[in-house]
């Protein structure tokens, strides 16, 4: 059911792999990380529940990511739910087509 959505997420992070960050400044370096976190936090989410769809399972990730951004204590706590939150945003819409 699932299964194009699971594609691209795979691509997605393969795409990660191939970036050279190792001169990049910190805070640049913690997004991309908080990143690719989301992305593998979304894709086992996807596999944890294959009859759901994908775009469900990710508006479910987008809400969670913003409950936790506006509960935070501390600015890295907003910053990394936020990160984490605008990723999965930017995935929903690819999965969104994917599935039309």
């Amino acid at each position: 059911m699932n299964e194009r959505a699971i594609v691209y997420l795979t691509q997605m992070l393969d795409c990660y792999e191939n970036i050279p960050y190792l001169d990049w400044p910190q805070h640049e370096l913690e997004e991309f990380a908080f990143s690719r976190c989301a992305i593998e936090e979304i894709l086992q989410l996807i596999w944890d529940h294959p009859w759901t769809l994908a775009s469900d399972i990710i508006e479910d990730f987008v809400l969670k990511m913003e409950f936790y951004k506006r509960s935070s204590v501390t600015d890295d706590q907003e910053r990394i739910f936020s990160v984490s939150e605008e990723t999965a945003l930017e995935v929903l819409q690819e999965i969104e087509s994917l599935e039309k």
